[in-house]
């Protein structure tokens, strides 16, 4: 049975943490348990708060649509935002662990982790929306 969930995010204060704990409590228990469910939770928090941080402006009005749909076989999340124009996937690199923290350069590593974590990921600019999509496989119970 197909269930689906639909949340609607604007940049103000506490966004993200009023929706992680929706997220945790009540929707992902009742469609998901186990490594899936983590890796959903993991991907949202990563994705939306980059989004608020990095893709929003301040002062403006701007929106992001999270849905999050659940069959027997595969989790999809999809997210889309009026923010700053940004293809996550072509961003995507596997960052190096090696060496100090100093000498690093910055950013990529909670994306590509995030990606890492899903089966499938494809991206579409509509102007003015990012529109991403990423899909996990879960275990079916009838197999």
């Amino acid at each position: 049975m197909r269930q689906s969930y639909e949340f609607k995010i604007s940049n103000g204060p506490n966004a993200l943490s009023r929706l992680k704990a929706e997220l945790d409590s009540s929707i992902l228990t009742r469609i998901v348990e186990g490594p899936a469910r983590m890796a959903i939770l993991v991907a949202a928090d990563e994705l939306v708060s980059n989004i608020l941080k990095h893709g929003f402006l301040p002062g403006m009005d701007q929106l992001l649509y999270l849905q999050i749909q659940a069959d027997d076989e595969w989790i999809e999340i999809k997210l889309r935002d009026n923010g700053k124009r940004f293809n996550p996937l072509a961003q995507a690199r596997q960052a190096s662990l090696n060496g100090d923290l100093a000498s690093r350069e910055p950013g990529g590593l909670g994306i590509y982790l995030t990606l890492s974590l899903m089966d499938e990921s494809e991206y579409e600019w509509n102007e003015p929306w990012n529109c991403l999509t990423l899909r996990k496989k879960v275990k079916s119970e009838h197999g």
